[in-house]
């Protein structure tokens, strides 16, 4: 998973244009690969599920939700449920967050969710997730049930409407429901509930989204590790090396009429000067220019400690870019790289 910003440029830097990551609620979700997806019922799927971004849309609803809710409102199925495979699939696919460390359970609560938050009686838990960011603590939760659709809406409409509850907003039609709520007693708890039968009808899947502030100590706390090194992207350019010894977290590409722009992030324990001298000495020797830069929102570090930047360009000025370096949220003791780097049309095989 992601576990920084998406990197900006630094000041005076020419770096590529943003890769867009997630759909804000007015815009069209993304497609996701997904167990069956070129199967006969995905266009009544994928259907479905575009008529929930118009009641999804209507509340302050994170993107997660926003996705999660094209495909787990659509299921298309034929009444037998879905797999946690698939359940699996699409969670891993909608979780990425900025900054934030993510995860998964299966047929459990994550540890620290909120005890008194209602559960349909029965229903059993598919899957789950644990978001920590910061001090913050978010959580999604899915249940499937063989009750109907209306009779689970209606009892979360009852229960989410008495003390210490509050209901703040919620939609319902034909596709399902919605029900955002509060907790009168505890203004850092809030959340919704989102509510849809498979098109058979003969399992309702209800999708439980809780945000806790200051809730990632009750939650626990988990080392941050890097893990495996990600692939860097085809035809990044070969002038710009891994920091050594470095660990790829995340690497993202996009193609565009008239270049490539790559965003890369970089993990090491080495601090943030010697990363800088070590790509300044080797673009510098591949001929480039290199220029110092800060920048005042780096993507990676913590916000009380901005980080420095380089930008660079070759010779042709074919490749151009930025690399930032910042202070890993979930552990202080790490540096993290952000290089970015746009390619013109006629380069991008790689330098």
């Amino acid at each position: 998973m992601p576990e920084h910003e998406t990197p900006q440029p630094a000041d005076g830097s020419a770096a590529p244009e943003p890769i867009e990551t997630a759909p804000a609620p007015a815009e069209e979700a993304p497609s996701v690969a997904i167990d069956g997806e070129d199967s006969p019922e995905a266009p009544e799927r994928a259907g479905r599920g575009m008529r929930w971004l118009q009641l999804v849309g209507v509340a302050v609803v994170p993107a997660v939700i926003v996705g999660l809710a094209v495909w787990f409102f659509a299921p298309g199925a034929s009444g037998s449920g879905r797999s946690g495979q698939d359940v699996a699939s699409v969670l891993n696919a909608f979780s990425a967050q900025p900054n934030t460390t993510t995860r998964r359970f299966e047929g459990q609560l994550p540890p620290g969710f909120p005890g008194g938050v209602p559960t349909y009686p029965g229903a059993h838990i598919v899957s789950s997730l644990l978001q920590i960011r910061g001090a913050d603590a978010a959580y999604l939760v899915v249940y499937d049930t063989g009750a109907a659709q209306d009779t689970v809406a209606a009892y979360y409409q009852d229960k989410l409407n008495a003390d210490p509850w509050q209901l703040q907003g919620g939609q319902s039609d034909t596709n399902g429901a919605l029900h955002q709520f509060s907790d009168t007693k505890d203004p850092s708890l809030s959340g919704l509930v989102l509510i849809s039968a498979s098109v058979g009808g003969n399992v309702t899947t209800i999708l439980e989204s809780v945000t806790v502030i200051g809730g990632a100590k009750a939650a626990g706390s988990q080392a941050y590790a890097p893990g495996p090194s990600k692939a860097l992207p085809a035809g990044f350019p070969s002038g710009i090396q891994p920091y050594p010894g470095s660990t790829t977290t995340s690497a993202a590409y996009r193609k565009q009429p008239q270049a490539t722009s790559y965003i890369v992030t970089f993990v090491t324990k080495d601090a943030a000067g010697k990363v800088l001298d070590y790509y300044r000495k080797q673009l510098a020797a591949n001929g480039w220019t290199v220029q110092d830069g800060t920048s005042p929102s780096p993507p990676a570090a913590t916000p009380t400690q901005p980080a420095t930047a380089i930008t660079f360009k070759d010779s042709t000025s074919k490749i151009s870019g930025s690399i930032t370096t910042g202070t890993v949220a979930q552990d202080a003791s790490y540096t993290s790289i952000d290089v970015q780097v746009s390619v013109s049309t006629a380069s991008a095989g790689g330098n």
